[in-house]
């Protein structure tokens, strides 16, 4: 049970029994983003963000301007900064697909926690559901942008979309069922 308090009332809310699944596909999304981040986009910096390639094409000049050793994996570039244009055009490409995979499931984080979780007071099997739906859709879009570029993560897109789309249908349906006083 929690409480929202306004300015005017209180709501004292039950969440339904189902709720646990909801939050245990939010950890596992959570989860999933974190691997994601480390199997693809810190693994694919620190191959072509080496000591070795950062040393000899920058090292000097990092000395020089900052002082400091040239860090390591390249911060603060990001795959299209000063560091990726020493890259050969083929590392430069797969150093972005791995940076866009994680970036583009950052990017819709906010998204599909917010609305996951308000989904689930009211529909917690299905947001629960679609939870599933998006952490399969996500691994999918990773496979396809990692070996095939690009054009290989539509299936993933698409499917990751459409459960995003389902799940905020469903948070605006639960806010309708608040504002009509129904209780979940």
């Amino acid at each position: 049970m929690f409480a929202i308090h306004t300015a005017s009332t209180t709501v004292t809310m039950t969440l339904p029994d189902t709720y646990g699944w909801v939050i245990i596909a939010g950890a596992v999304l959570a989860l999933e983003l974190v691997l994601i981040g480390f199997c693809c986009a810190f693994r694919a910096r620190f191959k072509y963000f080496n000591h070795e390639f950062l040393d000899k094409n920058f090292g000097d000049m990092h000395k020089e301007e900052t002082g400091h050793t040239v860090p390591l994996s390249g911060y603060p570039d990001t795959g299209s900064g000063r560091y990726s244009q020493a890259l050969s055009y083929k590392d430069w490409y797969e150093l972005n697909n791995a940076q866009r995979v994680h970036l583009n499931f950052v990017e819709f984080a906010p998204a599909i926690f917010l609305t996951l979780f308000l989904a689930g007071i009211y529909y917690p099997v299905t947001a629960a559901i679609l939870g599933a739906i998006i952490i399969v859709a996500r691994l999918v879009y990773t496979i396809g942008y990692m070996c095939g570029g690009p054009n290989w993560r539509i299936f993933g897109a698409l499917f990751n979309h459409l459960g995003l789309f389902a799940l905020i249908y469903f948070s605006i349906a639960g806010g309708c069922h608040f504002i009509n006083g129904v209780k979940p």
